[in-house]
C-alpha cells in the first residue's frame, strides 16, 4: 500500500524513574503490538480452525475507525479508535483496492481535514466482549490528512499490567489512564507531515517502566521516552527526516536490552535510559514498514519500496558504532562482523517477519511467504498463498503454525516447518489490515469495523 503511494544523563534518569509495579515486570496477556516480547509468539495456543459457524466467541461492532491492534490486560481487551463524526461511517478506513481507487488519492497527497475527529480508547470483556468503559481523549480537526486506506489511529497502544498508555499521532498526543478508563496523564509532542500524506503508524514500546514514542516524518522526527507511571518525560532525541511506520523494538540479549528503531535508511540501537545511540547500521535505503524481530541473539530486518524489493538481513547481538550495510560487510568465513547476512530483493513490505524454530517468514503484500533459515538467510521456501489477493497484517504463530491474516478475512494456517504445507484456511468476513493478538487462548482479531474474538467452544 505505501509503495503505491510513493513509498505509498542515565544514572540521572535511573535515580529518577521510579521502580515499575511488579505487573511492569512480565505483563501478562498481550500488552503491546505483537505480544510482550513484539516477535508475535502467543502465549497459549488458540484455535487452529474457525470461522463465522466455529470457534467464534463473540464479535462486537467498534464505532470510527482504527487499525490499532487489540491490547490484552487479564480479563480486559482495550483498542484505540477515531471518530469522524461528519462522516456517516464514522471513518472507516478503506482496504487497498478501495482506497487506491478514492478520488483523493489522485493528487498531490490527501486533503486536510476540515472537521472534528474524536480520539477514543475503549475497553471491553475478554469473556464476553460487553463494552466495560470508553474515554474520548480528544476531539480535534488534524493537521494533516490521510490516505483512505489508513487510519487516525493506526498506532498499537501498550499495556504494563496497571495503565494504558496510547498514542495518537495525527494530533500528537500521548496519554497514560488507569485500567478503569481514568486518565492520570497527557503529554502534546506535536503533529507532523508524512510521505504523501499517508499517515502515521508507529506503536509504543514499553521497557522497564518506559513508554517509547517513534515520530519519524517529513519535518522533524523524534524518538522520546517518559515515565509510564507520570508521563513524565524522560530524554527525546532527534532522528533523521523520513517518514517511517515501523515500531520500536525492544531487544534483549545476555549483553543487556537495545531499543531498536528502523527509520530512513537505517535501523538504530538506543540505550533505553539514556537516549545514547549505542549502534546505527547504515545505507540500507529506502524506509521501513515492517517491524524487526528476534531469532535468538540476532535481530531480523528489512523493508521495501516502490517498484523494490528492498533487503533482508540478520544483525549479531552486541553491536557498537556504525555498521555500514552492503553485501560485502556480511561476513565471509573467518571474518568478524556483526552483520551475519543479508539477502538482496528479500524484504517484507507492510507486514513484519516472524520466527519459528529458528526459521524466519517473510510474507509480500500480495500473499507470497518465503520461508528461510534464520541462521544463514538461506530460502528453503517460496509460495504464493492461493488467493490471498493483499496482505497488511503481520503474521504470528504459536511454534508448531504461522498465521497469515490477508485483507479480505481469510487466514492461512501454514506449519512452522522447513517445507510448505498450507494446513488449513480461515474466514470470517471483513476487511483487515491490523495485527491480531492473542491471549489466554482467545484470538483477537480487528476489521475494519468490529473487534472479533476466537476460542475454543467451553
Amino acid at each position: 500500500m505505501l509503495s503505491t503511494l510513493n513509498l505509498i544523563a542515565l544514572l540521572a534518569a535511573q535515580a529518577a524513574a521510579p521502580a515499575p509495579p511488579p505487573a511492569a515486570q512480565e505483563s501478562p496477556g498481550w500488552p503491546t503490538f505483537r505480544g510482550a516480547h513484539g516477535d508475535a509468539v502467543v502465549p497459549a495456543p488458540h484455535p487452529a480452525t474457525w470461522g463465522a459457524e466455529q470457534n467464534l466467541a463473540w464479535r462486537v461492532e467498534v464505532p470510527g475507525g482504527g487499525w490499532s491492534s487489540p491490547l490484552v490486560a487479564g480479563d480486559l481487551v482495550f483498542v484505540t479508535t477515531a471518530i469522524q463524526t461528519a462522516r456517516e461511517d464514522g471513518g472507516r478506513p478503506l482496504g487497498f483496492a478501495g482506497g487506491v481507487r478514492a478520488p483523493e488519492t489522485r493528487g498531490a497527497g490527501a486533503p486536510k481535514p476540515t472537521a472534528e475527529v474524536t480520539f477514543q480508547a475503549r475497553a471491553y470483556s475478554l469473556a464476553d466482549g460487553a463494552l466495560l468503559w470508553s474515554r474520548d481523549l480528544a476531539s480535534r480537526v488534524p493537521a494533516h490528512g490521510i490516505h483512505p486506506s489508513n487510519s487516525f489511529a493506526t498506532e498499537t497502544p501498550a499495556s504494563d499490567g496497571a495503565r494504558l498508555i496510547v498514542y495518537f499521532g495525527a494530533i500528537g498526543l500521548v496519554a497514560g489512564l488507569d485500567l478503569e478508563g481514568n486518565e492520570l496523564w497527557r503529554r502534546e509532542v506535536g503533529a507532523y507531515a508524512t510521505t504523501a500524506d499517508f499517515g502515521t503508524g508507529s506503536s509504543i514500546a514499553l521497557i522497564d517502566g518506559l513508554a517509547f514514542v517513534q515520530c519519524d516524518n517529513e519535518e522533524a522526527s523524534f524518538l522520546a521516552a517518559f515515565r509510564a507511571a507520570d508521563g513524565e518525560p524522560v530524554w527525546r532525541v532527534e532522528r533523521p527526516r523520513g517518514t517511517s511506520w515501523a515500531s520500536p523494538l525492544a531487544w534483549r540479549t545476555a549483553g543487556g536490552t537495545d531499543l531498536v528503531v528502523s527509520g530512513p535508511d537505517a535501523v538504530t540501537g538506543y540505550e533505553p535510559a539514556s537516549g545514547a545511540v549505542r549502534w546505527r547500521v547504515e545505507g540500507i535505503g529506502g524506509t521501513f514498514s515492517a517491524s524487526p524481530v528476534v531469532a535468538g541473539e540476532r535481530l531480523i530486518f528489512g523493508n521495501s519500496a516502490q517498484q523494490r524489493r528492498g533487503p533482508l538481513a540478520a544483525l549479531a547481538a552486541g553491536a557498537r558504532g556504525v555498521v555500514e550495510f552492503r553485501a560485502e560487510a556480511a561476513p565471509k568465513e573467518g571474518a568478524a562482523s556483526p552483520l551475519q547476512w543479508i539477502v538482496e530483493r528479500a524484504g517484507p513490505s507492510f507486514s513484519s517477519p516472524v520466527v519459528a524454530g529458528g526459521l524466519v517468514f517473510v510474507v509480500d503484500g500480495q500473499g507470497v511467504v518465503t520461508c528461510r533459515d534464520a541462521a544463514d538467510g538461506a530460502e528453503l521456501y517460496r509460495e504464493r498463498l492461493p488467493d490471498a489477493f493483499q496482505v497488511v497484517a503481520s503474521p504470528w504463530t504459536d511454534g508448531a503454525h504461522v498465521f497469515v491474516l490477508s485483507e479480505g478475512g481469510t487466514t492461512f494456517v501454514l506449519k512452522a516447518a522447513r517445507v510448505y504445507e498450507l494446513v488449513g484456511t480461515n474466514r470470517i468476513e471483513g476487511t483487515y489490515w491490523g495485527t491480531p493478538s492473542s491471549a489466554q487462548g482467545a484470538l483477537l482479531l480487528r476489521s475494519a469495523d468490529s473487534l472479533i474474538c476466537v476460542r475454543a467452544a467451553r
